[in-house]
């Protein structure tokens, strides 16, 4: 497998940073490439949000970062993905969101959900979690399938895709080899690109598209959320009072995780803070809004160590 491939758009880093002010200084922007036209004009990167889309499309604006919350337990017991099955995908590739795009800025950018974080427990939805996440962020405002129903069903969905199943046969009796939510069988786990063919199939999102570089995740995230499965380390599931999701190869591998970035940060040194939303519950940092799960990883780690080592990443297409 190509040790870029994901299938949602996102990079961890491991080297020390400054904290995260409230309001950092904004950067200017920072080329991602140069320009990488394919003769149309279809961007992509964005949420689909069937009922259409808001919010602020400007590449650049005030960053306004998560915030610590020292009441909340900085661990707490979670789904662990076995990695050899779940969410790992290493034949997927796809047109890379830069190639379609035509972006040539990265600024620091934040898409704010529409709803409260997720919680999964101890079920293997993070795939459908994730994807359902970014549907309901910014710059999408449709919120009719949002929630954590809604995540599971598309989890089931993504299952069925990878065992082959139609649309019509997504169920626990037509696709016995599928995730059934009503015993719990066959919590296999899936991956994102998986979860959003069955989204598309079912007229939740017109399209997507899989990420090849660090370029593409970039380009894509200035235009909405993503979601990227990664390897989790042991060490990620502490978060420290900068936020710093920290990975450490050495603390063990936890398994196999999706996950929905929401913004980018650009530090004056010119280093990137990829923040992301998980679907643990009261859990990470919390955002303006007063939702939690969020924290960031370094674009070193993101991309030196769990997207290289494993992994897929789509984006939606708007």
């Amino acid at each position: 497998m190509n040790k870029l491939a994901f299938s949602a758009l996102t990079s961890l880093l491991l080297s020390a940073c400054p904290s995260p002010q409230p309001n950092p200084p904004q950067p200017q922007p920072v080329a991602t490439g140069g320009d990488v036209s394919t003769g149309g004009s279809e961007s992509v990167g964005g949420n689909v949000a069937t009922g259409g889309s808001g919010g602020s499309t400007s590449p650049c604006h005030n960053f306004v970062a998560p915030t610590y919350d020292a009441a909340v337990s900085a661990t707490k017991k979670i789904e662990h993905h076995k990695f050899t099955k779940r969410h790992f995908r290493p034949s997927i590739r796809g047109v890379g969101a830069a190639q379609q795009a035509n972006q040539t800025q990265a600024c620091s950018i934040w898409h704010e959900r529409n709803v409260a974080q997720y919680d999964q427990g101890q079920v293997g939805s993070c795939t459908g979690n994730a994807c359902d996440g970014a549907l309901c962020t910014q710059p999408g405002t449709d919120t009719s399938r949002c929630g954590e129903s809604f995540a599971v069903q598309a989890y089931q969905g993504g299952t069925c895709v990878d065992n082959g199943c139609s649309l019509a046969k997504c169920t626990c009796s037509g696709c016995p080899k599928a995730y059934c939510p009503t015993t719990g069988a066959n919590d296999n786990g899936s991956t994102g690109s998986s979860v959003f063919t069955w989204m598309k199939a079912n007229g939740w999102i017109t399209d997507f598209v899989t990420a090849d570089t660090e370029v593409d995740l970039t380009a894509g995230v200035q235009k909405g959320a993503c979601t990227i499965g990664i390897n989790y380390y042991y060490s990620m599931e502490t978060i420290g009072s900068d936020c710093h999701a920290v990975v450490k190869t050495s603390s063990g591998l936890a398994g196999g995780h999706e996950l929905e970035i929401v913004g980018l940060q650009i530090m004056p040194d010119g280093s990137k803070r990829w923040w992301f939303d998980n679907s643990w519950g009261i859990w990470g940092c919390k955002d303006s809004k007063g939702y939690y799960g969020f924290a960031w990883i370094s674009n070193d780690d993101l991309f030196g160590n769990v997207l290289q080592m494993d992994g897929d990443c789509p984006i939606l297409k708007q």
